[in-house]
Order: structure tokens, then sequence, then C-alpha cells
């Protein structure tokens, strides 16, 4: 998918807003939400919103694609949670951490990745991310480290670490150590060409979801990989997932080159 190809947008917001309305039904009756019969209509006002807004965005030049389509997703469903509180429907207890990280999702509604819109949603936003990172990996000057799309090791162990960060470094990117959740804040605020999250670290799943949620390309890692566990690695939104022995050596194809 090229990012600036109009034709690639628009099968990318159709899915988007074709997917909104049922998900957000199907997470509704997911945590045993009645609403009124009005929530349709609200639905679809929001759905319409979204369309908007992923219009507007997607036609923007690269740099300016600040958002992810899973966060304008994310936002759109602000009406139907407007709506639920005027129904009188009562908050959906949440964990401590999504709460803090999402305290405006009183319902619970936020997707957890693109994958929740379903798998050809999930395939597109996955092809949007690569595309936006090869994108901005090609026009930032190779000098000017302060702004270079970074590589994210979030939860390797020490050890570990400066093999991986000589082969980003040697593609002329720059390597970002990540070792808690805290460091998530800093999403918006760098063009991520990809995240490696180490199984090892207590809140990897989590912050496999969260990364995902931002458009993020997400490789696992860890040192005791089985196969009982990378479907459910996929279904959070990780990309691969690569036992840490072969991971250097897997590292160089899933970089983009700088231009």
């Amino acid at each position: 998918m090229a990012i600036n190809d109009s034709h690639a947008s628009d099968g990318l917001i159709d899915a988007f807003v074709a997917a909104f309305p049922s998900y957000v039904r199907r997470r509704l009756d997911e945590l045993g939400i009645i609403a009124a019969s009005g929530i349709d209509a609200v639905i679809t006002v929001a759905a319409a919103e979204l369309r908007a807004s992923l219009e507007h965005h997607l036609r923007n030049p690269v740099a300016a694609q600040t958002d992810s389509p899973l966060e304008l997703v994310r936002r759109a469903t602000a009406r139907v949670t407007q709506a639920l509180i005027t129904f009188g429907v009562r908050p959906q207890p949440r964990d401590d951490w999504e709460q803090d990280r999402h305290p405006e999702d009183l319902f619970a509604l936020y997707p957890a990745s693109s994958r929740d819109l379903g798998d050809e949603v999930w395939r597109l936003h996955i092809e949007w991310g690569t595309s936006k990172a090869e994108a901005v990996a090609g026009v930032v000057p190779k000098q000017d480290r302060s702004v270079l799309p970074g590589v994210v090791l979030f939860g390797v162990p020490a050890d570990e670490r400066q093999t991986l960060i000589n082969v980003v470094q040697g593609r002329g990117l720059g390597a970002l150590v990540w070792r808690n959740p805290a460091a998530l804040t800093e999403v918006q605020d760098r063009s991520l060409v990809l995240a490696i999250v180490d199984l090892r670290h207590p809140e990897a799943h989590a912050t496999i979801r969260s990364l995902t949620g931002d458009g993020v390309r997400v490789v696992a890692t860890g040192d005791a990989i089985d196969t009982l566990m990378t479907p459910g690695l996929l279904a959070l939104g990780a990309i691969e997932v690569i036992p840490s022995a072969r991971l250097a050596a897997r590292l160089d194809d899933l970089l983009p080159r700088l231009g």
C-alpha cells in the first residue's frame, strides 16, 4: 500500500468505516451493555464522523499523518460513550492500566488492536503502518539523529541489547531503549518504524496491544517461544514472533532503508 495512493487510502477508509458499526454493537453485547434503541442512530452518526476524519487525515502529507487510523476509530467511539452516559448506563469496571492509559474510555469501547475490527482491516492497517514508516524513513536527513525514525527495544535484557542496537544503527535508524510502560507516552512524539517487545517483561502483552493500537509494527521476542504462544500474540497485533536467539539475524529484513 503506497501511503499517498488515493485508491489504497479509499480502500482503507471504506474498510474501517464498514467495520465500525458491527464492532461497536458486538462490543456492547460482549460487555452486557443494554442501551436504548436510539444507540443505532448514534452509531450511524459516529461512523459518518469516522469517515470524515479518516478522509481528512489520510489525504494529508505523510509527515502530517500523526495519528493512526485505529486512533481515529477510538475517537469515534466518544459519541457512543456520551450517548451511553445520557441513557443512564453505568461505566464499565476496568483495570488500573486501562484507566491510566485511556481514562476517557468509560465503557471500554476502544478496540485493543485493528484486528478487533476484522482480519481485512488489520491487514490494511499493517500495510498503512509499514508504508508510513518507509515513507518517513526515506525523507529524514541521515545526519539529524535527534529526529531519526526509531526502533524501540522494550524490556530487552541489557546483555542482549547491543547486538540489536548495532543492527538498527547500521541502517541509519535510532535505537530507543524502553524499560517500562511509562515510555509509551513517547509514541505520539516519535516516528517509530518498529518495536521489539520482549515477552520476559511482565507488561509485554499490554505493551504489544498499546503499540499496535497506535499503528506501530511490533515484533514479539523471548527465549522460550513455543507454537502455542504465537496465535495469541498475533491476535494482539504483533507482526511476527521470533525467538531472541534468531532476532538479530532477522532484524535487518524488518527495517526500512533510509533514502
